[in-house]
């Protein structure tokens, strides 16, 4: 082989892949409690809701909700709630997802006008971290 052809065959082999194969990372594994205990927190939490239990309501809050969300700002959040949508009568579907090390639970909620849904997002302990509500669309089942 020629000095000419060997240059030409590692200038080729150069201009190939160059990095080396990059190593996958390993997913942390974080604990988290069952869904079906988050659930029935979440079943709990609009069962004290329609009873005006919302002082017992707020018990699975994390502070960060407590402080973003206190009682007498829940009880406006509600009461505002229930004049647009009318009387709560129950949930009538949840849908969970996991996102990360949180499991985020949409609520469908039915009441005498309207339908409406809640997101509620717990963290790895099955704390209540954020709650965020809105109305069903129109045209929506």
């Amino acid at each position: 082989m020629s000095r000419s052809s060997l240059v030409l065959a590692l200038l080729l082999l150069s201009c190939g892949k160059t990095d080396a194969p990059k190593k996958r990372r390993k997913r942390q594994s974080v604990s988290v409690r069952s869904p079906k205990e988050y659930q029935h927190k979440v079943k709990a939490f609009f069962k004290r809701m329609k009873h005006g239990e919302l002082g017992k309501a707020v018990v699975v809050f994390h502070k960060s909700l407590q402080g973003k969300l206190p009682l007498p700002k829940l009880q406006k959040l509600w009461g505002d709630v229930q004049k647009s949508a009318g009387d709560y009568k129950g949930v009538t579907s949840i849908v969970k997802k996991r996102w990360a090390h949180y499991v985020v639970y949409t609520v469908r909620c039915a009441f005498t006008k309207r339908p409406w849904e809640f997101v509620l997002t717990f963290n790895h302990k099955g704390e209540m971290i954020d709650l965020v509500n809105r109305p069903v669309p129109k045209g929506h089942p």
